[in-house]
Parts: C-alpha cells; structure tokens; sequence
C-alpha cells in the first residue's frame, strides 16, 4: 500500500503537468491523494473501500513510532 502510494505520487507529481488526475490509468483498488498542508482531497479513487495494511505499512508504522519514542 504504502509502495503504491509512493508510486502514484511520483507519477502525479512527474506528469502533473502533462495529464490530468481524472485521465491517469490506475491499477489500484482504491487511493486518496491529499495535501498534507490543507488536509484537502486532491484524487481519490474508492476512498471508503476497506482495505488491510499492507505489511510494509505495519512496518513502516512501528519505525516512525519508535523513532518518536525514542
């Protein structure tokens, strides 16, 4: 998930210009591009769907909440 994620937004960002959100061929079940700033909605596919964590996200999740711990 947290791949895919990063990928979209490569993609978004490098071809931003290039085409538009609503026109981009997305394989993904369900993404939410938000701007962290804002909080605003910026792309979202299937945004209610529930989806399980992948398991780079748990992983990711436990690094970032032991950094801060710590």
């Amino acid at each position: 998930m947290l791949m895919r994620f990063l990928l979209l937004l490569f993609c978004c960002f490098s071809t931003l210009n290039a085409v538009p959100l609503q026109d981009l061929k997305l394989t993904s079940g369900s993404i939410v591009l938000m701007n962290a700033d804002t909080g605003a909605i910026l792309y979202s596919k299937n945004p209610y769907e529930v989806l399980y964590p992948a398991s780079i996200t748990k992983i990711a999740t436990a690094a970032y909440a032991i950094k801060v711990r710590g």
